[in-house]
Order: structure tokens, then C-alpha cells, then sequence
């Protein structure tokens, strides 16, 4: 009687390993795999808000290439951070873009643009030059704008052309 177990348990194991075999050749060849796919959508539009630093066309050519037909959430993932390196490549460090909701309702998803924007300007340590003239020579720091760092390396370079007066941001 316990030959007649061994004989089962070894048919069992032997019955476990040949599955296991040709499930690992089945991968190897390429078979899908249990994971599911990613769910596609269709993306006819992206409702860009709180972009007004940009111009339209500009938002618009960033996103572009992600519209269409059988579009994943990685596909809105590289508009969102498509849309961030525009604004970077234009200097603007302080923007941020968000996804709010990544449910696409209608073909339409939303990305959330956050501008960072300039609070407040102290000048410190200024003993001969006028503190609002140093301001007004740094427009592109001007309160309550979103700073372009481009311009923001101008104007430091143009305010400390003069030998006495030292600016660093």
C-alpha cells in the first residue's frame, strides 16, 4: 500500500513539474502573460487650466502628440510632463502641472498648471542705491509674476555691471 501512495505522489510531482515546465516555456515564447493590459481610451481633448503664462499655441503643441485613439494613463503622463518641460525650456522653473482626476470623461482629460509667482522682493543691504530703483531693474522679478529664470540671469548680470554694487539672487 505505501508503493501504491509513492507511485501517486511521485505521478503528482512529476504531473507538477511538467506543468511547471510548460508554463515557463509558454512565457519564453512570448505568450501573454496573466497580467492584465493597460485599459485604452480615447483622448480628443486636454482641458488645460490655469496656463497664462504660455501662449495657447504653445500648450496646444505640447500636448498634441498625445491625443487620439487607444491612449493609456501613461500616455496622459508624458502630456502632463511634456507640458511641464515647455515651461521649463521657456525658463518658467516655478510651474508645476498636476493630473486632478485621470478619469477621461468624454475624450477629455483636465491638466492642472500651478505658477509659482513671485510673492515679494526684499532688497537687502543696499546703503547707496535706491531699493525701488534696484527693483524696477529687475522686471522679471516684479511681485506677483511668474519668473522667467532666463530673464531673472539678465537682469542680475545687467545690475551688477557697475564695480560697486554686488546682487545675487
Amino acid at each position: 500500500m505505501s508503493r501504491c501512495i509513492d507511485r501517486r505522489v511521485g505521478g503528482v510531482l512529476a504531473l507538477a513539474t511538467l506543468t511547471v515546465m510548460i508554463s515557463s516555456a509558454r512565457a519564453e515564447d512570448g505568450a501573454p502573460s496573466a497580467q492584465p493590459s493597460p485599459r485604452l481610451v480615447d483622448i480628443y481633448e486636454y482641458r488645460v487650466e490655469g496656463a497664462r503664462t504660455l501662449p495657447v499655441e504653445e500648450v496646444e503643441a505640447a500636448v498634441y502628440p498625445f491625443l487620439g485613439p487607444g491612449k493609456t494613463s501613461e500616455d496622459v503622463e508624458q502630456a502632463r510632463a511634456a507640458l511641464e518641460r515647455t515651461y521649463a525650456a521657456k525658463g518658467f522653473q516655478t510651474v508645476a502641472v498636476s493630473i486632478p482626476a485621470r478619469q477621461v470623461k468624454d475624450g477629455v482629460v483636465t491638466l492642472a498648471v500651478t505658477e509659482g509667482t513671485v510673492g515679494r522682493l526684499r532688497v537687502r543691504g543696499s546703503h547707496y542705491y535706491d531699493i525701488d530703483a534696484v527693483k524696477a531693474d529687475a522686471p522679471s522679478l516684479t511681485e506677483g509674476t511668474v519668473p522667467d529664470f532666463n530673464a531673472v540671469s539678465r537682469d542680475i548680470v545687467a545690475l551688477n555691471q557697475l564695480p560697486d554694487r554686488k546682487v545675487t539672487p
